[in-house]
């Protein structure tokens, strides 16, 4: 199952908590791939996990010495491995929950897929992945930006594809959830707004499901482009076309309804 995760958002993370916490948990789900770690420091992480002694210094160098350090979402991030720490603490040594920390040397989809790949289906275990949403969009995007050749190329590149895809390619079965704010979803569909938050629905061959997923997506999304002339780069507004980015349903399972926007 594939967790979305909105970098730094709160009620994301309470989420997460909540969720690891139900004492099912365990039962079903073995490790938990997250992207906010390199696996350089899984020595580390593994032994906090364990129970031992592991200094805040080093603690904290898991989610911060990463090609994107996660500084901003300290508390965050600490406060899910001392859950997992918890929870661990009271689990035989044989069902203790993994975290596998996932983002791979170079940073890149296929990596993060053959990592999941060798790190827990090799190992015939059960996995929650967290990653930003956009890692398990399964269909290409179509970005509008002012080089349409460059956005052809990047559409139609087999290798600018997401990790589910590559997952879902090697037979591997995943469950994708997209997580956005209450108002964006009742905007197609109007009873939403009255659903209680959070809440999880299947999107396929309901209204949600049949509405082009570039209606969803984040609408701030910066783009780094090549200049015209060769040299250097500019950036643009990473719209995505609607009628090429595929519909809700092709790109993801379920939904994970939030609170408001404003929230």
């Amino acid at each position: 199952m594939q967790f979305g995760e909105l970098h730094g958002n709160a009620e994301i993370a309470n989420l997460r908590l909540r969720l690891v916490r139900d004492p099912r948990f365990p039962e079903a789900v073995r490790d938990i791939v997250v992207e906010f770690g390199t696996p350089k420091h899984q020595d580390v992480i593994d032994e906090y996990l364990s129970g031992a002694q592991v200094t805040d210094e080093e603690l904290k160098r898991v989610w911060t010495d990463t090609q994107f350090p996660a500084a901003s979402a300290n508390l965050v991030y600490r406060q899910f491995y001392q859950t997992l720490r918890e929870i661990n603490a009271k689990l035989p040594a044989n069902r203790r929950i993994r975290v596998v920390l996932g983002e791979p040397t170079p940073l890149t989809m296929t990596a993060e897929a053959e990592l999941i790949r060798r790190e827990t289906v090799a190992k015939g275990r059960n996995a929650l992945l967290v990653y930003g949403e956009m890692h398990f969009a399964r269909k290409p995007l179509y970005y509008s930006i002012s080089d349409q050749k460059l956005a052809e190329f990047v559409f139609n590149d087999p290798e600018y594809v997401s990790t589910v895809a590559h997952l879902d390619a090697a037979g591997v079965s995943v469950f994708s959830i997209y997580a956005q704010a209450r108002d964006e979803f009742a905007a197609v569909q109007p009873d939403v707004a009255s659903w209680q938050t959070p809440a999880l629905a299947i999107v396929k061959g309901t209204r949600l499901g049949v509405e082009p997923f570039a209606t969803f997506a984040l609408k701030d999304t910066i783009l780094t482009v090549p200049n015209a002339d060769g040299n250097g780069t500019h950036q643009e507004p990473g719209l995505l076309d609607p009628a090429r980015s595929s519909l809700m349903q092709e790109q993801f399972d379920a939904v994970l309804v939030l609170g408001p926007s404003s929230e």
